[in-house]
């Protein structure tokens, strides 16, 4: 069966982030924030202590829309 993907504008994705990091981490707080722009948005997760960045890069990876490399003017 293939996997269904749902994509969602960064405002909702940001929702279902900040839901998502408070089950996995509840001892940390975090400051989950949006920016939008000409070519596109990003989201800013902050936070003091807690989960290691590897783990952070593990966790958020699932909300990941694209990505984009401006050495090279590439997006993926």
């Amino acid at each position: 069966m293939k996997q269904e993907i749902t994509y969602l504008k960064a405002a909702a994705t940001a929702r279902v982030l900040r839901k998502a990091l408070k089950a996995e981490f509840p001892e940390t707080k975090f400051s989950v924030r949006t920016e939008t722009y000409a070519g596109g948005a990003s989201i800013d997760i902050d936070y003091t202590s807690g989960p290691t960045w590897d783990e952070m890069k593990k966790f958020v990876k699932p909300f990941e829309g694209a990505a984009f490399d401006a050495m090279v003017d590439y997006q993926t």
